[in-house]
C-alpha cells in the first residue's frame, strides 16, 4: 500500500481530484458523469488525504471483487467455505487490472462504474439464495449499485438495467416485485441526489443533456447515441493468439487429466506459479500478456471444454450457469458502452468478469467431482494474467489516451472560471450558464 503515496498524473488525476474535491460549482460535466459527488464526502471524511482516498478506492474495488468471486464459486461449485475463500481471492486478483487503465489508483468514473457492476452482481447472487434477509439485502444492493452506476456512467446504467431484467426473465424467477423494489431504491437515491445537486429532477436532466451535448460536440464520433451501439474489432496479434492457445491447452490439460495423472498438472501449476512470482518480484515479463488475451483465454477455454466427453459441459448446463456465464461475458462491454475507445480494449480492465464467465460455464464439471481440480488451475492462471498485464503497464506506461483519440484536447481553468478548447472558448450553445459552469475534464 506504499504506491498510493507516490505519483500524480496531472491530466487525469488532476481532473478526478478537482471534481471530487469540489463538484458543486459546475453545471456541465464533461464527461457526463457525476462520480465526483459520490466520492466527495469520503474525500472530506478522509481530510483531503489523497493517499488514503486511493487506498479506500483500491479496497472498495478488490473487496467486492473477492465477494463476488466467492459467491459465484459457492453458488456453482461444491467446495468448502475455506477453499472457496482462498480460490476466490486468487481469481479476484484480476479486479486490480482496472487500475492499469491510465495507471491511476485515484477514484474515477471508470472505477465507480466497475464497483457498481460488482455490487449489482453480488446483489443478484445473494437474491438468488434462500432466505428472506439475503433476498432483501441482495435486491437492495442491486438498487444501490444501479444508482452508483448512473452516477458513474449513465449509458452503463441503462444497459445493466436491461441485463438485470433479462437475467430475471431467463431464469423465470418470481422476482418481479423484488426487482421493482430495487428499482425504487435506485429511484429514491436518484431523486435525493437530484435535489442535493440541482434542486430537482428537472435540473439534473438539464445538466445531463447539456453535458452529453458538450461531449458529442468536443469528441464527435463514438459518443453519439447510435455510435455507442457498435461492434469494435478485437485488436490482437498472431503472437497473442498463439499465447492464448498455449495457455488454454495447458489449462485444459491440467483440468481434464487431473484425475488420471496428477504429476503433469502439478508440474504445470508449479511452473505457472514460478513465472508469476518472477514477474511480480523481479519485474520481468517473459510472456507479455496484452488486453486481448484476457478475453481470448477464457473464450478458448470455454470452447475447448465443449469438446470434453462429446460436449458434456455444454449438455449439462443448468439455466443458472448459462445465465451467469452470458451475463459475465457481456459486462465488460456494458462497462465500456458510451465510450469512443475500442470496447475490447476498455472492457479488458474488467477482465475479472470474463474469468468468472469461464468459472460459470465450466461449473457442470462439479458434477464429476472435479471442483478443486478445475478451480485451482483457473485461480493460478488468473494470477499469472494479472501479474503480466499489471507488470506490462508499469514497465511500458501508455501515453494519455486523450492525446491519441481526442478531436480537441481541452483544459479547464477552474480558478479562472472559464473554459478553453484549443484556441476556442466554450461553444456558445453551451455557454448559457455563465462562469464556472463547466467541469474540468478530458475525453
Amino acid at each position: 500500500m506504499d504506491s498510493p503515496r507516490h505519483g500524480l498524473h496531472l491530466e487525469d488525476e488532476g481532473f478526478y481530484l478537482n471534481f471530487i474535491a469540489n463538484p458543486f460549482p459546475y453545471a456541465i460535466n464533461s464527461p457526463p458523469s457525476l462520480f465526483g459527488f459520490v466520492y466527495h464526502w469520503p474525500y472530506r471524511w478522509l481530510g483531503g488525504d489523497i493517499a488514503a482516498l486511493r487506498i479506500a478506492n483500491v479496497t472498495l474495488t478488490m473487496a467486492p471483487g473477492w465477494i463476488l468471486s466467492f459467491l459465484a464459486i459457492r453458488r456453482l461449485w461444491t467446495v468448502g467455505w475455506l477453499q472457496a475463500a482462498v480460490l476466490s481471492a486468487g481469481i479476484a486478483s484480476m479486479a486490480s487490472i482496472v487500475f492499469r487503465f491510465r495507471l491511476t489508483l485515484t477514484p474515477s468514473y471508470y472505477a465507480l462504474a466497475f464497483q457498481s457492476l460488482l455490487i449489482i452482481m453480488i446483489g443478484l447472487l445473494l437474491a438468488d439464495r434462500p432466505g428472506r434477509m439475503r433476498q432483501v439485502l441482495g435486491w437492495t444492493l442491486v438498487g444501490v449499485g444501479g444508482w452508483c452506476c448512473f452516477m458513474a456512467k449513465p449509458t452503463t446504467a441503462a444497459a445493466i438495467a436491461l441485463i438485470v431484467v433479462l437475467y430475471v426473465v431467463v431464469l423465470r424467477r418470481k422476482s418481479l416485485l423484488p426487482m421493482l423494489g430495487a428499482a425504487l431504491v435506485a429511484l429514491a437515491l436518484l431523486i435525493m441526489t437530484a435535489h442535493l445537486i440541482d434542486g430537482g429532477i428537472t435540473g439534473l436532466v438539464t445538466r445531463m443533456v447539456r453535458s452529453a451535448e458538450m461531449e458529442i460536440l468536443l469528441l464527435g464520433s463514438g459518443h453519439e447515441v447510435f455510435g455507442s451501439f457498435r461492434i469494435d474489432w478485437l485488436a490482437t496479434s498472431r503472437s497473442q493468439v498463439v499465447m492464448a492457445v498455449l495457455l488454454t491447452v495447458a489449462l485444459l490439460l491440467s483440468i481434464l487429466t487431473g484425475s488420471t495423472d496428477k504429476l503433469l498438472p502439478s508440474l504445470a501449476l508449479a511452473a505457472v506459479l514460478i513465472v508469476t512470482i518472477a514477474i511480480a518480484l523481479l519485474w520481468i515479463d517473459p510472456i507479455s500478456i496484452q488486453p486481448s488475451t484476457l478475453f481470448l483465454v477464457p473464450a478458448f477455454t470455454c470452447l475447448g471444454a465443449m469438446l470434453y466427453r462429446k460436449g458434456l459441459v455444454l449438455r449439462s448446463q443448468p439455466a443458472t450457469s448459462i445465465a451467469l456465464a452470458l451475463t459475465f461475458l457481456v459486462l465488460p462491454h456494458v462497462f465500456a458502452l458510451g465510450s469512443n475507445i475500442n470496447y475490447w480494449y476498455l472492457g479488458a480492465v474488467d477482465a475479472l468478469f470474463w474469468m468468472l464467465a469461464a468459472v460459470a460455464f465450466l461449473s457442470p464439471l462439479a458434477q464429476q467431482r472435479r471442483s478443486l481440480a478445475t478451480l485451482l488451475p483457473l485461480t493460478v492462471l488468473a494470477q499469472l494474467l494479472t501479474a503480466s498485464v499489471n507488470n506490462d503497464s508499469i514497465l511500458n506506461p501508455q501515453p494519455a489516451l486523450g492525446r491519441e483519440r481526442s478531436a480537441g484536447l481541452y483544459r479547464c481553468y477552474a480558478h479562472a472560471g472559464w473554459w478553453k478548447i484549443g484556441d476556442r472558448g466554450i461553444p456558445p450553445q453551451l455557454s448559457g450558464h455563465g462562469q464556472s459552469q463547466g467541469s474540468c475534464g478530458r475525453p
